[in-house]
């Protein structure tokens, strides 16, 4: 879901794993209509009073804190924080790759501004949630709500809330085979967890940096959201040329409602999504 509700003169976006459609960017904005890269509901920089990376926390105290790892009864390890920090990673990689001087690193619990925690928001049915706080102006209503930067579009907080429940699937990248390919008959512990959190916090982490799922590309172009140009560049499982596999790591949950079970394959940003990562900071 990505909903953004306007706040004078601060600016909440909220965006998450399901499909909710963005509106139509008021000003200049690197994806116009005709652009099949994923169009970002938002544009904001990453400036910060001790540096210029995106700097993130994991909560680990309280109510909200992130689970401490688990080995299950085979000893594999089931480690969320692992999962982040993985994830991390991956899109630090990208933005070496692209020339990106904003970095995405981990802080102390408390001082980064993007706080990942464990906490129930309850809409019923989505997994994941992010929302960004930008000093930035608003405009130009859209299908949902609107969005786009201000003069001074700067990132001042960021909080992804991971809906705590028994479907995370969080052992590491030597297990992803298995639970892609063996887990319907070999049932037990890995194979009761059909969400897979690692690539859905490199999808949330995704919307941190501004980008959105390529199906509301679909939209923005006037084609249908999920089969249209965007979803077909992005792989999304959602659009008919596509079984999920390499798909985008921006792609919208909708889609893995046509598969058996949900796939781990978005814990690695594709082409698509560092194309679009490039794209968006092209702007700033």
């Amino acid at each position: 879901m990505a909903t953004v509700r306007r706040l004078n003169p601060m600016l909440l976006l909220t965006a998450a794993v399901s499909l909710v459609a963005p509106a139509a960017a008021g000003l200049a904005h690197p994806s116009a209509p005709g652009d099949r890269l994923a169009w970002t509901t938002c544009s904001w920089t990453y400036e910060e009073a001790v540096g210029d990376d995106i700097t993130y926390y994991i909560d680990q105290d309280g109510t909200d804190a992130m689970p401490a790892d688990v080995v299950n009864p085979a000893g594999v390890i089931n480690s969320f924080e692992d999962r982040i920090q993985d994830a991390a990673a991956q899109w630090r990689t990208h933005m070496i790759l692209q020339g990106i001087d904003h970095l995405l690193v981990q802080a102390v619990p408390g001082e980064g501004i993007v706080e990942v925690h464990y906490q129930a928001f309850g809409d019923g049915d989505t997994p994941a949630r992010t929302g960004v706080l930008v000093d930035a102006g608003c405009s130009d209503p859209g299908p949902s709500t609107f969005v786009v930067h201000g003069a001074d579009n700067l990132l001042l907080d960021a909080t992804i809330d991971i809906e705590p429940e028994t479907f995370w699937f969080t052992q590491d990248d030597t297990r992803r085979a298995f639970w892609e390919t063996q887990c319907p008959a070999a049932g037990g512990y890995t194979c009761s967890k059909t969400f897979d959190f690692g690539g859905t916090i490199v999808h949330e982490f995704g919307h941190v940096l501004g980008l959105e799922h390529p199906e509301y590309v679909d939209l923005h172009r006037g084609e249908v959201v999920g089969e249209g140009a965007a979803s077909n560049l992005a792989k999304c499982i959602s659009h008919p040329n596509h079984d999920g596999t390499a798909q985008a790591s921006m792609c919208a949950s909708l889609g893995f409602a046509l598969h058996p079970h949900y796939r781990s394959e978005r814990r690695t940003p594709e082409t698509y999504d560092s194309d679009t990562l490039e794209r968006h900071y092209n702007q700033n």
